[in-house]
């Protein structure tokens, strides 16, 4: 054994102390320049929200479809709020205020008066000397608020910015970033026929991007699964012969079919072979009530017996190997979801989500 001076000790110490220095400050360099890009970030989607609002208003005006200017509207200010993160308060003031206009939307809410009072607090927490320009933003919304307890809730709001009593964050959310895991006592680790006899939903729940994403395994037995896929893929075989590629014939699939429960009322004739069996019935009960906990146990604001009230959208399609579905979004709906009643080991159907924050070419599917 080589033992080693106090001379090589003090060495190797200074050596030690400055390869420290060295990295702090390079994580320094590296959280600043961070810091700084997103904030070039947040001030450039905050100008692209500008201008979608700006073909909003003059869509508006002209009684033009004004969906998709509204919709990028709000995913550019969500995605500027994201990359400020409340370290420049003019900005969140600017994106109050045209979130605020976009209250009104015909085509409905997408920021609703929860974030935006939730963007004011938190605002005004991190920057208590900008409480009163604030408060201003908060009661220039009231006039897009009439309906309801809304405009109650925005001078309650305007109340409490005016006076000096400390502010709490509401807890809208039920999850911190950065947790990946939550409300999850058992989680569905089962094989994909172990779950025959469950009888309720358990969900695996993540947070990812600012969206939440659950994983279940709903309670419907391998023969309902085999049936469901049967009625599913025969129906499919009679379009595919009149359609150009698998990709159009599940377009036509999904065009054909009635999707609401009072459209399938309606129109159970068309199919019912589908919509008046027994594993159709079982699905839809199953589908919704996994929709439902989702939404109660991610936090979002919205009381159970209103979900409950809500319609649930469902249609079957069938993808071949090689079938193209491209990226898109279901505006307006509280949850969306995939149940999977047969996958081949050959062509596991994975699904990818991309980050939603800023604007891309997409598919919009209402509901």
């Amino acid at each position: 054994m080589r033992l080693t001076t106090p001379a090589h000790l003090l060495v190797i110490a200074a050596l030690i102390i400055c390869g420290w220095c060295a990295s702090e400050e390079r994580e320094a360099s590296i959280q600043k320049k961070t810091l700084q890009l997103n904030s070039e970030r947040a001030h450039s989607y905050l100008a692209k929200a500008g201008g979608h609002l700006e073909d909003y208003r003059r869509a508006l005006k002209q009684d033009e479809d004004m969906f998709m200017h509204c919709w990028a509207a709000t995913q550019q200010l969500l995605a500027a709020i994201e990359f400020n993160d409340f370290r420049d308060p003019v900005l969140v003031q600017q994106v109050i205020r045209m979130a605020g206009e976009l209250l009104e939307s015909p085509e409905g809410v997408v920021i609703n008066l929860d974030d935006i009072s939730e963007w004011a607090v938190r605002a005004a927490i991190a920057h208590p000397e900008h409480r009163a320009d604030i408060r201003k933003e908060v009661l220039a919304v009231a006039r897009y608020v009439e309906n309801g307890e809304d405009p109650r809730k925005v001078q309650q709001l305007a109340t409490l910015l005016a006076g000096k009593t400390p502010l709490t964050v509401p807890p809208t959310r039920g999850y911190t970033q950065g947790d990946w895991t939550l409300r999850n006592p058992a989680g569905p680790k089962c094989h994909k026929d172990v779950c025959d006899g469950a009888k309720e939903i358990q969900l695996e729940t993540h947070a990812l991007f600012p969206s939440t994403v659950s994983v279940t395994r709903p309670p419907i037995t391998a023969h309902d699964r085999e049936a469901l896929s049967h009625k599913a893929i025969d129906k499919f075989r009679v379009i595919n012969k009149k359609s150009r590629s698998s990709s159009d014939a599940n377009n036509r699939f999904f065009a054909w079919q009635p999707k609401g429960a009072q459209d399938v009322a309606h129109r159970s004739g068309d199919w019912p072979e589908l919509y008046n069996s027994k594993e159709y019935k079982v699905l839809r009960k199953a589908a919704k009530l996994a929709c439902i906990e989702h939404v109660m146990q991610t936090g979002q604001p919205q009381l159970r017996e209103e979900l409950e009230a809500m319609d649930l959208v469902l249609w079957a399609a069938v993808y071949l190997n090689g079938t193209q579905h491209s990226t898109h979004v279901h505006e307006q709906a509280a949850c969306s979801g995939v149940f999977y009643s047969q996958v081949h080991d050959s062509a596991p159907t994975p699904i990818e989500f991309t980050d939603p924050r800023g604007i891309q070419q997409v598919h919009t599917h209402l509901g």
